[in-house]
């Protein structure tokens, strides 16, 4: 029998987009998705300005998505 972990948080396929004004949109993550389970270590490596401080942000809350899905 498998041990069944509890999923702590959820993204599937979340787009969040930055409008500056009607012709600068600037799409800050496109189609992410992960699961974060229960006594896991999960971690976010990418260079300066792909996204990973915008997808803490989005899991806090703090910036509302344009398409997709966060569960908790």
């Amino acid at each position: 029998m498998t041990e069944e972990r509890k999923k702590l948080v959820e993204f599937k396929g979340v787009d969040l987009v930055f409008n500056k004004g009607k012709k600068n949109v600037n799409k800050a993550i496109n189609d992410v998705s992960f699961h974060i389970y229960e006594g896991e270590t999960f971690g976010l490596v990418g260079e300066s300005g792909s996204g990973k401080t915008t997808i803490g942000r989005a899991i806090l809350k703090l910036y509302d998505i344009h398409k997709g899905e966060i569960h908790f």
